[in-house]
């Protein structure tokens, strides 16, 4: 089974785990050609028997995944914003059931909004510390974190500092998110990228009855039910999305900031750190 027809995700698969390496650029946008690509990846993921662990990265030092296009979130997109939550939550549906694990392996850079719930849906999170940075700034825009973060998010770090990290919009640093618990942990960068092949190639080498069944249970741990939840996000992030307040600051940061390169790295702001 090859892995060769995606222009934005580079994919090889060696001794039963597959590195996915995400390239967008100019900032690794989580727009919707590359929500497209990452769902129609998990569907193939899942079909493969012979791929038990997926390890994530990207190809870009300075951003691992960026924001949702916020062109989606002005009125006039509805259509487009709906196809991508819908292919999103896809997607995380699947991380959740399928008998595989999911690895984020942060190499350095910013993981932002839609990234970080990206990243959140994921089974285990490693991070350089000094290089690798977390934030949910929607907040900031007037919209809510939409992609099921916040149900992830609370279940790693608890109500508090997900408010704190949600309504604040402000960096942690990988050492911080280690020890909220957002992240399994934060590594000196020359090591964590051994220390990731190593875990993977282990869980690799279980059974896939085994990887699932474990699943299973540490997920009953903390059960609830998604499906609502999903629904219920979907409301509240379309209610305001509809007001002229949402409308007014997503045209203004379009207008004065943009979604370049330059002008992303441009942003001064606030790291929180341990």
């Amino acid at each position: 089974m090859g892995y060769n027809n995606y222009a934005l995700l580079h994919t090889e698969v060696n001794a039963g785990v597959a590195t996915v390496v995400m390239d967008n650029p100019p900032i690794n946008l989580l727009d919707v050609p590359l929500t497209r690509e990452l769902n129609r990846l998990s569907e193939q993921l899942f079909a493969d028997a012979t791929v038990k662990v997926v390890v994530y990265k990207s190809a870009d030092k300075e951003f691992f995944l960026g924001h949702a296009d916020l062109e989606l979130f002005q009125t006039h997109a509805g259509d487009n914003l709906l196809e991508s939550l819908e292919l999103f939550h896809d997607m995380v549906r699947r991380f959740r059931s399928w008998n595989k694990i999911t690895i984020g392996q942060i190499d350095g850079g910013r993981v932002i909004g839609g990234g970080s719930e990206f990243v959140e849906a994921m089974d285990m999170r490693f991070a350089a510390s000094g290089k690798a940075f977390f934030s949910h700034p929607e907040v900031t825009m007037g919209v809510i974190p939409h992609k099921g973060g916040t149900f992830s998010l609370t279940r790693s770090i608890g109500r508090g500092r997900t408010l704190e990290m949600i309504l604040s919009g402000a960096f942690i640093s990988a050492e911080l998110a280690q020890s909220y618990g957002y992240i399994n942990r934060a590594l000196v960068p020359v090591a964590l990228n051994a220390f990731v092949t190593g875990l993977a190639r282990r869980i690799a080498a279980l059974s896939s009855v085994t990887i699932s069944n474990v699943k299973k249970l540490v997920d009953s741990a903390a059960a609830e039910n998604f499906e609502n939840y999903l629904e219920a996000e979907n409301r509240l992030l379309l209610d305001g999305l509809s007001t002229q307040d949402t409308q007014e600051r997503l045209t203004r940061f379009l207008r004065d900031v943009g979604q370049s390169r330059e002008a992303e790295l441009g942003i001064r702001h606030k790291v929180a750190r341990s």
